[in-house]
């Protein structure tokens, strides 16, 4: 017979000046998850989300809107700091240089767009995480 802790036979033969053998494992917890009672999105300070997603609107629709290109400029806004942030969220994972030449830009274009990016939000890619585009994440207000 395999036993988890050597010469435990029973309850009755543990030393009562032995340490507690105790823990609390959060089998509740872990059912929820599983049966789908409950969700990872739980736990979440929904207004520090709020808030995050608000900064990231924001910023994606700093363009003049009297343009006539308004709409592809917010659209490049947000592929670069898509990009910036984690370039595994487009299909192929691709360059920066690469993304440019699919939709008819120049690197540099996009390069300025994304650093930007990089610099307001903090995020680094495995692309950009070298030298000078080393950045600290902004630290977020606190909500009340």
């Amino acid at each position: 017979m395999s036993r988890f802790i050597e010469g435990l036979e029973s309850p009755e033969t543990l030393d009562p000046l032995a340490p507690d053998l105790h823990c609390d494992f959060p089998e509740q917890e872990i059912i929820a998850k599983l049966d789908g009672t409950t969700s990872e999105l739980d736990g979440l300070d929904y207004e520090r989300l709020r808030f995050a997603l608000a900064e990231i609107f924001r910023w994606s629709v700093q363009v003049n809107l009297k343009k006539t290109d308004a709409q592809a400029q917010i659209g490049r806004r947000l592929l670069c700091l898509v990009w910036a942030t984690n370039p595994e969220l487009i299909k192929g994972s691709p360059p920066l240089a690469e993304i440019a030449r699919s939709i008819g830009l120049s690197k540099a274009s996009l390069s300025e767009i994304s650093s930007e990016a990089t610099r307001t939000f903090g995020v680094v890619n495995r692309f950009k995480a070298h030298g000078f585009h080393s950045v600290k994440p902004p630290r977020l207000p606190e909500v009340a």
